[in-house]
């Protein structure tokens, strides 16, 4: 985090705490050791067998406890947001079809991601159908992906919350995101 100034620093270690990863906490501090020197492919997730490394998998309770660890504002812009437009009382309770659970998630993505008032409706709903569940979290202070080298996240199927200090992508490499990914960076530099 040499890189990083004082309040990315403080910025770093205020999602550390909101996550509740201790500065003790075994963390990536940096891509700099044997594996990313190795690997043209290095998969972050929850499972030691396919990932590279693997972050601290905590239980969430429910979609309110998801959007703390999350972050995400209530009362920030929500214009690129896309509520349902069903309310919850609309969905019928023995109904599991992909159109109710597309409705469900589209609220449960409604919640985290815009104004949880807004969708409050259908908290009950919500956490009666995706939780209780888990979160994966990872702490990286300083990721730099090489030239011909890809980074994949959120490979594990599970909400992964990802907090660095920087990240940077020299020409030719790629961060790969193929689920459901938060990602809270302090600097990012694509070379």
């Amino acid at each position: 985090m040499n890189n990083l100034k004082d309040y990315h620093k403080k910025n770093f270690d205020e999602v550390n705490e909101r996550l509740g990863i201790t500065p003790t906490e075994n963390l990536l501090k940096s891509s700099t050791d044997d594996v990313f020197a190795k690997k043209d492919v290095i998969v972050f997730g929850s499972d030691k067998a396919t990932c590279d490394f693997v972050g601290k998998v905590v239980p969430v309770a429910s979609i309110a406890e998801l959007k703390r660890l999350s972050g995400v504002p209530a009362d920030a812009d929500d214009s690129h947001v896309e509520y349902p437009e069903k309310t919850a009382g609309q969905l019928k309770t023995a109904d599991s079809s992909d159109s109710q659970r597309e409705d469900i998630a589209k609220a449960a993505s409604s919640y985290i991601l815009g104004n949880p008032d807004k969708v409050k409706h259908y908290e009950d709903v919500i956490n009666s159908s995706l939780f209780p569940g888990k979160a994966v979290l990872f702490s990286v202070k300083d990721l730099l992906i090489k030239t011909g080298q890809t980074v994949i996240l959120g490979q594990s199927g599970e909400p992964e919350i990802y907090n660095f200090g920087s990240i940077t992508i020299q020409q030719g490499g790629e961060l790969s995101i193929v689920g459901n990914v938060q990602l809270t960076c302090q600097v990012f530099t694509q070379l």
